[in-house]
């Protein structure tokens, strides 16, 4: 009986945190300072190395203060496809909604790192034949490393190391770890 309370709190949780995003993207309206787009590939952590591609179209904010240091958000929507190798299952495409936070290495530096987290639907729950993430709602969190570059500092190259999970909304709840990397233009 505990372990479902859990899972129900779980998925509130889950649904607040995707409706907060949708929330914040509304309310962002007048503070949007441009748009960006970006295309990335990678691969999981996993033995097999399954081969993961991500578009993303979003928003950028107006510079936001927290804890004394100036981060810039940004609002993402993206579409995800994931390739298992060596016949161990289907392709498996998703969706996701991100909020990510960036900030300078140093004053006036090209370099810059970022933490970032939304939600991911799978369009299956069974990533590969055999790894079954019991959910197709995910949490995906990233760190990223990057840097900007070209004329006004509008193209990122961005280096992100991402774990999805569904945060124990079910017992089987294996998460998956993988890195991309993004090429990202701001206009």
């Amino acid at each position: 009986m505990a372990k479902r309370s859990v899972r129900a709190r779980v998925r509130v949780a889950v649904s607040a945190l995707g409706a907060a995003t949708v929330l914040a993207a509304a309310s962002a309206q007048g503070n949007v300072v441009g748009y960006r787009g970006s295309i990335g590939a990678g691969n999981t952590f996993m033995d097999g190395e399954e081969t993961v591609v991500r578009a993303t179209a979003g928003i950028v904010l107006s510079d936001w203060q927290v804890l004394g240091f100036a981060v810039s958000p940004h609002l993402d929507a993206g579409l995800l496809l994931w390739l298992p190798h060596q016949g161990r299952g289907d392709n498996v495409t998703g969706g996701s909604l991100r909020v990510t936070l960036a900030h300078a290495v140093s004053d006036g530096s090209p370099w810059f790192w970022e933490v970032g987290t939304g939600m991911l639907l799978l369009s299956d729950r069974q990533l590969r034949n055999d790894l079954d993430m019991g959910t197709r709602w995910h949490f995906d969190s990233h760190v990223g490393l990057g840097r900007h570059f070209g004329p006004a500092a509008r193209w990122s190259l961005i280096y992100q190391v991402h774990h999805a999970s569904n945060g124990g909304a079910t017992e089987q709840n294996p998460g998956v770890n993988f890195q991309l990397v993004n090429l990202v233009y701001r206009y």
